[in-house]
């Protein structure tokens, strides 16, 4: 709830729409002497990586007005009856798995040194995080979703829950209730972009991982890619190849390449000239339904800023924690700008009407 994202949605009996409810920056700065970041280096066995927490790495969330305004689109069922699958399972607890208790230990400055270590911390080993196999509680969660779906997402931008983010203020935080009063949910209409017999919806600016998806699909339709067994070393040869181009798209060294479509290739550099990315850890669904409608949804807090919404067991987004996404320093980002990402929901069609939802997670490696 403390992050935002993207949902990428093509009804039966309705245009696709993509629903941009990612963080965006504040409308005000901060003197960077008010502003609580810390440093920590998080160790990955094979390699180390810096990351930045605290109350003001956060931006202004946007998931759960995102939730809340595709549920008035499109949503059939009541938002009371929709949350009681979760409500279930927050009075079971969540057992933690072996994937989730390892990022855990990466990540224990975050989860357990903070004031998260009350749902993280684990009881069997204090000090370390939940482990394999444990169950933790989310305390005051649901009571805040049945509140939400009570009230709506008012509660969050109009109300207590936006009252409380702006006192992490006092905490170093930057986010105020008028960021939240203002935040809105836009509507984009997707990249639609030609492969073979299918279109593609792509996400489209400010985002780049759309923009990035179709270029290199455009250029792998152009070589033919089926010409070669699936895994061969033609195949892959050609994979790797457009895949080192589009790595290698905003280097200065890089040359204008015929194989790009000059229609993206403008849109990705005028987009780059403007925004800088978001990269952090991300989770996606892809589902189609009975009735053939098609949503492919990407979600990201981050790793977390450390700090929770007073009053919740929610843990407010890093977003502006890294370089990549706020190169200008603290206090200084550019104000009120929905931040650009590369997250990439995506939806094919072909010619028939058959589809194919997808997406993933992996920070700079999505597209």
């Amino acid at each position: 709830m403390g992050g935002g994202g993207f949902l990428m949605a093509n009804p039966v009996d309705k245009r696709p729409v993509l629903f941009d409810f990612f963080v965006q920056t504040p409308r005000h700065h901060k003197p960077e002497s008010e502003i609580k970041t810390e440093t920590f280096i998080c160790d990955f066995g094979d390699t180390q990586q810096d990351f930045i927490i605290g109350a003001g790495t956060s931006a202004v969330p946007g998931h759960v007005k995102g939730i809340f305004e595709v549920h008035r689109q499109f949503g059939t069922m009541p938002m009371q009856d929709l949350i009681q699958p979760t409500l279930a399972a927050l009075k079971e607890g969540i057992e933690i798995n072996a994937m989730q208790a390892h990022v855990l230990k990466i990540l224990t400055p975050i989860y357990v040194a903070g004031p998260a270590r009350m749902i993280f911390e684990s009881k069997l080993q204090p000090g370390q995080p939940v482990q394999s196999g444990e169950r933790t509680y989310f305390e005051n969660y649901r009571d805040l979703i049945e509140s939400l779906a009570r009230e709506g997402d008012d509660l969050f931008y109009r109300g207590e829950i936006a009252t409380a983010i702006d006192s992490i203020g006092d905490d170093g935080g930057v986010v105020t209730y008028e960021d939240m009063l203002n935040y809105r949910v836009e509507l984009r209409e997707p990249i639609s972009v030609d492969y073979k017999q299918f279109k593609l919806l792509l996400n489209p600016p400010p985002s780049s991982g759309g923009v990035l998806i179709g270029l290199g699909m455009r250029r792998l339709a152009n070589l033919d890619l089926a010409r070669g067994e699936f895994g061969s070393n033609g195949h892959l040869s050609v994979m790797l190849e457009t895949l080192r181009r589009l790595h290698h798209l905003d280097s200065s060294t890089a040359q204008d390449d015929v194989d790009w479509d000059p229609r993206l290739l403008q849109m990705y550099r005028s987009n780059r000239q403007q925004q800088r990315l978001a990269v952090r850890g991300t989770t996606h669904i892809s589902i189609i339904d009975k009735s053939r409608n098609s949503v492919s949804v990407s979600v990201s807090n981050g790793e977390g800023c450390g700090q929770l919404i007073p009053g919740t067991a929610v843990m407010m987004n890093n977003m502006m924690g890294e370089h990549d996404v706020n190169p200008y320093g603290l206090g200084a980002w550019p104000l009120d700008r929905r931040l650009s990402s590369l997250m990439s929901p995506t939806i094919a069609i072909d010619e028939v009407g058959t589809q194919i939802a997808v997406g993933s997670g992996g920070s700079n490696r999505i597209p």
